[in-house]
């Protein structure tokens, strides 16, 4: 999901882009495909910032590893890349009193909260 904007009036821009995997992470030619689809988008789109829910590494909903090497890709690449906890989002989205627009899909929510999380964090 792209999102650009401030606090106030984040903007959800349609990429056209659908989203991959990371189809088989012991694989060196899937890792360096992942890669480079990541960053492709990252070109097309000229990003220079890019929001990552942070993930627990433990219990019931821990991350597996694989979720944790894409993450290591994407921080590869040539944009800032922030980590942002899941507490620290849903703290600032329940303060702030906002809502989802209108026609995300329910496996974009968390997206868009993140990313609305980095722009509050860049309005400050």
């Amino acid at each position: 999901m792209l999102v650009s904007g401030t606090r106030g009036r984040p903007v959800v821009h349609q990429s056209g882009c659908c989203s991959w995997t990371l189809n088989d992470s012991a694989n060196a030619a899937d890792v360096k495909s992942f890669k480079a689809v990541f960053d492709n988008l990252v070109r097309t789109h000229g990003l220079t910032r890019v929001a990552i829910r942070a993930r627990t590494s433990r219990g019931k909903f821990g991350a597996s590893g694989v979720t944790f090497k894409m993450e290591g890709l994407i921080q590869l690449s040539d944009v800032e890349v922030t980590l942002i906890p899941s507490k620290t989002i849903s703290t600032a989205w329940e303060k702030a009193g906002a809502s989802l627009p209108d026609g995300l899909r329910r496996n974009q929510e968390d997206a868009y909260r993140t990313a609305w999380m980095m722009l509050v964090d860049c309005d400050d």
